[in-house]
């Protein structure tokens, strides 16, 4: 028994509007989630974030980029390891009180949270 042209192409139109919506909601599902520093807490490990803050401490070693980001009431350190930080080279530029946005996956590190950092970017306010 052989499946009609017809009937072959209603099937590849309805399974590629299945994975469009799929796509759709996985996208939706996986978004960096928007928060203050104060609201990282260890539920938040291994979740992808978006912060903003200023900075009160930087340093760099062997191309990493090493950051501690405030706020009013919280702060939190920041990594951007070198082989990230090479496609922004601008982030060797930041200082400390720039104010920054920061994208990147909440981790702990020795008993301590931080973000290691897919972006970092200067606030244009």
């Amino acid at each position: 028994m052989m499946i009609s042209d017809k009937s072959l192409m209603k099937i590849s139109f309805l399974v590629a509007v299945v994975g469009i919506v799929c796509l759709f909601i996985t996208n939706l599902v996986i978004q960096p989630e928007n928060l203050s520093i104060g609201n990282i807490t260890s539920s938040k490990v291994g979740r992808e974030v978006i912060v903003s803050g200023i900075i009160s401490s930087m340093s760099t070693k062997d191309g990493h980029v090493f950051i501690t980001l405030d706020d009013n009431n919280s702060n939190i350190k920041v990594v951007m390891f070198a082989t990230t930080a090479r496609n922004y080279p601008a982030v060797y530029n930041l200082t400390r009180n720039d104010k920054v946005t920061a994208k990147g996956k909440v981790e702990n590190y020795k008993g301590e949270l931080e973000i290691i950092a897919d972006v970092i970017e200067r606030c244009l306010l």
